[in-house]
């Protein structure tokens, strides 16, 4: 799922929507109010179904939505035990109603289960990413933040073909060369340009289709 800034807990975790139902045998059409799953709760259903496997739910530009009003109390479940499940449980009725009657499919077994609050079992993963360098968007807190593991991933291009692609107008210098030019103005110069180090050009900031493969296509 990717997070925007209108994204909201209910978007993530499921909300209770009205459907009608088509009346039978000349019965009038009713209205049901159902719990509609959100991509958190199909990935717990997923983690759930499948004890023995390793399930991702995967979060684009978490900075780009108010991540923790979206977690809202999940955000309780990502202190996790030795055994990579929820420390603390929560109580989200809407959830738990849909959880109890739902019907799992476990090792080819339809199973049903009961449940009194909300965890994440161990064998449920988050991982989420977001660009520092991105403009107009939400600040994590300190709070929500220490409880992820962060990786920085450098702006590298780790043997891709752009690095060696020439840019157009500059016959004698490669993207690589380029990017590592410019960056290093940047990183020399953060003070008086009044910029962060995040602000450097990124290895793919250009498409292959905006490079040449020749020096000699450059005019």
């Amino acid at each position: 799922t990717t997070f925007y800034q209108d994204y909201s807990n209910t978007d993530f975790v499921g909300q209770i929507l009205p459907k009608i139902v088509k009346g039978t045998n000349g019965e009038k059409d009713t209205v049901e109010y159902i719990f509609n799953p959100g991509p958190f709760t199909l990935a717990l259903i997923r983690a759930i179904s499948n004890p023995n496997e390793k399930i991702a739910l995967i979060v684009e530009e978490i900075n780009r939505g108010n991540a923790p009003a979206i977690f809202g109390d999940i955000f309780q479940l990502l202190d996790r035990d030795d055994d990579s499940i929820s420390e603390y449980g929560i109580k989200n009725v809407g959830m738990i109603d849909y959880l109890n009657a739902y019907e799992f499919t476990v090792g080819g077994e339809k199973k049903r289960y009961h449940f009194d609050e909300i965890k994440i079992p161990g064998n449920l993963d988050i991982y989420a990413t977001m660009n520092t360098s991105d403009q107009n968007v939400y600040t994590l807190d300190t709070a929500f933040t220490r409880r992820w593991s962060k990786e920085h991933i450098p702006n590298e291009f780790n043997g891709h073909k752009i690095e060696k692609m020439y840019v157009p107008g500059i016959a004698s210098y490669t993207w690589g060369e380029f990017v590592k030019a410019v960056n290093g103005q940047i990183r020399d110069n953060l003070e008086s340009l009044q910029v962060n180090e995040d602000k450097q050009v990124g290895a793919f900031f250009v498409k292959e289709k905006d490079l040449l493969e020749n020096s000699a296509d450059s005019t």
